[in-house]
């Protein structure tokens, strides 16, 4: 609570599941009204179930903040190996997106969302996320993210329709991120 009151964001991309749950707890019930935490960068167990990688509830806890999940892509949290094609990985990032835009539009949420806040939208908690500090491996460096704003762009449903639509992408690509720290930010 400490950090909220003094208007600290707090990432919880390092966090095990239980502290993930306790802050967000924390970040809903204060008397100013929630605060929004976010995961810098994760990556997402329905894509790669690894240990470290966010769960539907993590997921949902987090965009329950009214905060934000940047999803990653390195190696570790996608789950895929260095000799394996781009376009592979590249599709294991869309595949990422997806699967946490699917997590985030389950009805009962979407319906628990609304009647918190009023209105819901789930593109708002999306972000990339990554580790470009060269501590991990990435199957691009910070360029190649143009990359992933196309193959999201390219990303349809089972209609045909745009998975990501060009004005969600432009939330995705920077717009929540900034809507998160000025959230934070002395007024």
């Amino acid at each position: 609570n400490q950090c909220f009151d003094r208007q600290i964001i707090v990432d919880l991309a390092h966090a095990a599941p239980a502290l993930i749950r306790e802050a967000c707890g924390m970040a809903l019930t204060r008397e100013d009204g929630p605060r929004p935490v976010l995961i810098s960068h994760a990556g997402i167990k329905a894509v790669n179930p690894q240990a470290r990688n966010l769960s539907e509830g993590d997921i949902r806890a987090v965009a329950s903040t009214g905060g934000l999940i940047g999803v990653g892509f390195w190696r570790s949290a996608m789950g895929w190996t260095d000799d394996e094609p781009y376009q592979a990985k590249m599709g294991r990032i869309v595949e990422s997106f997806v699967a946490t835009l699917n997590i985030l539009t389950e009805p009962h949420f979407v319906e628990e969302m609304e009647g918190r806040y009023g209105r819901y939208d789930p593109y708002e908690h999306l972000a990339f996320g990554s580790d470009f500090d060269g501590a991990t491996t990435t199957a691009f460096d910070v360029t190649g993210v143009s990359h992933v704003i196309a193959a999201l762009a390219n990303a349809r449903n089972q209609q045909m329709r745009p998975v990501f639509p060009r004005d969600k992408l432009a939330l995705i690509a920077g717009e929540n991120t900034r809507r998160v720290l000025q959230a934070a930010m002395p007024q």
